[in-house]
């Protein structure tokens, strides 16, 4: 490792590990919601219903999360996004720390709006100041890297079922809680601000676009527009999985249910970290002769899993199903690092943090909307049907439906992204504010194999008071390689 990239790393290891706690504490409630008593199962001890349980895992957060997703964005272009990524750092821990005094939902409900409020700025500030660290060449696997928080925190999340089992769901929310204070301070202290645009080739402009400006700029670009809608697809059936999944496991083998919550922890470390590492190191890769490759990436994940998917949903054999789990985040997860990738190389470095604001804001809203209506369908359907109860008391109901919503939502995430790719073919990778590039490079069209080569001159300017778009010249060469 050379001296002047020991610097990136800490750097990355430290954002990574904020957003660890991160996923941790969003990922926290449904673990800590099916303990035998008051003092380890937090529905009991607040009597929640099951729809008040589906929002406030759901919609609770999000509600926040993904509105003021738009503005901490915005500010991520604007301001210190270290000193902005701090700041929010401590306060969402303050809150997930208050929880260990939540007596009523309303309590929960209020502590779990400011954690979507504060996490909020976690994702545009991270992955702008990444966007800046690393070059072009290597970015993809930072941002894979990066999103192995999703899989750690998520493993310690299942983890805090020995923890709440040990010393109770309160304990459980003030020990995470002063665990993330400790990271953002940690962060602060080391940490320090990139220039804006540094990995970049071309002269940034002076300022960032509006807001306006860069929504307008990611509804003109085709594949982003269907980068956004691909993974929005994607996050429904991980949402829904996140939600449901622990109780599903709870209710079908209530004698391992820690056991499980120990090998959970474990498949979702080694098989999704692998999985967002093996995405990231492959788009960087093939992306110099493919530049459509971490579109297809993200879909054939996506395929590849579906199977896994229905065998630990389907079969009744605890083994088994721990099994094809390990197999289903080892080949769906390494989706995320290509898709932010896309994101930033089609976006220019001072409009990151909006453009990432917008992509999650999209993301999160389907998301959240499919645990929601999950537990409203349940609570509706639940006094139709004779000796009914919740739904997390019934395996076989909630296996058919979970089951259902991630395998259409991996099929249509598939779609997606195929349509991603082929947009490549017709698009080139956006030239930064005011420059003019012409590039000649290999496009495999996922169609149409005889097209190897598109050459692509586009000419943007996109200072606050400019025109956006003026696309000067697009002429297929066939024969021409690069």
């Amino acid at each position: 490792m050379s001296s002047s990239s020991f610097p990136r790393v800490v750097a990355l290891s430290l954002l990574l590990l904020i957003y660890i706690n991160s996923q941790w504490e969003r990922s926290l409630l449904p673990y800590l919601a099916n303990g035998e008593d008051a003092s380890t199962n937090i529905s009991i001890a607040v009597g929640l219903s099951g729809t008040q349980y589906a929002f406030l895992t759901g919609w609770a957060f999000s509600l926040l999360y993904v509105s003021a997703g738009l503005f901490m964005g915005r500010a991520a272009d604007k301001v210190s996004r270290r000193l902005l990524l701090f700041v929010s750092c401590l306060l969402w821990n303050v809150c997930t720390a208050l929880c260990a005094l939540a007596t009523t939902f309303w309590h929960l409900l209020v502590l779990r709006l400011g954690l979507g409020l504060f996490q909020a700025a976690c994702a545009p500030a991270s992955y702008s100041l990444i966007s800046d660290m690393f070059p072009k060449d290597v970015r993809s696997t930072a941002n894979g890297v990066y999103a192995f928080g999703v899989y750690l925190g998520g493993g310690l999340a299942s983890l805090s079922v020995a923890l709440s089992a040990s010393f109770g769901w309160r304990v459980t929310f003030l020990c995470v809680g002063v665990f993330g204070i400790a990271a953002g301070i940690l962060f602060m202290v080391i940490v320090r601000e990139p220039s804006r645009g540094s990995t970049d080739d071309s002269k940034l402009a002076a300022s960032a676009p509006s807001f306006w400006h860069t929504s307008k700029f990611l509804v003109s670009r085709r594949t982003l527009r269907w980068v956004t809608v691909a993974s929005a697809v994607r996050f429904a059936g991980g949402y829904a999985l996140g939600s449901y999944l622990p109780q599903y496991f709870h209710r079908l083998y209530p004698d391992m249910y820690v056991l499980y919550g120990y090998i959970n922890s474990g498949i979702v470390f080694f098989g999704g970290v692998s999985s967002a590492y093996l995405g990231g190191y492959l788009g960087d890769k093939l992306t110099s002769k493919y530049p459509q490759a971490n579109a297809l990436i993200c879909g054939f994940g996506a395929a590849l899993s579906i199977p896994f998917v229905c065998m630990t949903l389907l079969i009744d054999n605890f083994a088994l199903n721990l099994v094809s789990l390990f197999f289903a985040y080892l080949t769906a997860e390494c989706w995320l690092g290509p898709a932010m990738s896309i994101l930033q190389e089609f976006s220019p470095a001072n409009m990151h943090g909006a453009a990432t604001g917008i992509f999650l804001l999209v993301g999160t809203a389907v998301g959240v909307t499919t645990p929601l209506l999950i537990g409203v369908a349940d609570d509706y359907f639940s006094p139709l049907i004779p000796d009914s109860k919740d739904m997390r008391e019934h395996p076989d109901r909630v296996r058919y439906i979970l089951c259902m919503v991630v395998c259409c939502s991996y099929v249509g995430c598939c779609i997606c992204f195929w349509v991603t790719a082929r947009c490549f073919v017709k698009e080139q990778t956006l030239s930064l504010p005011g420059s003019t590039v012409t590039h000649t490079t290999p496009l495999l069209d996922p169609l149409d194999p005889s097209v190897d080569s598109v050459k692509i001159r586009l000419s943007y300017d996109l200072s606050p008071t400019s025109s956006l778009f003026n696309r000067r010249h697009l002429s297929n060469s066939a024969d021409e390689s690069s």
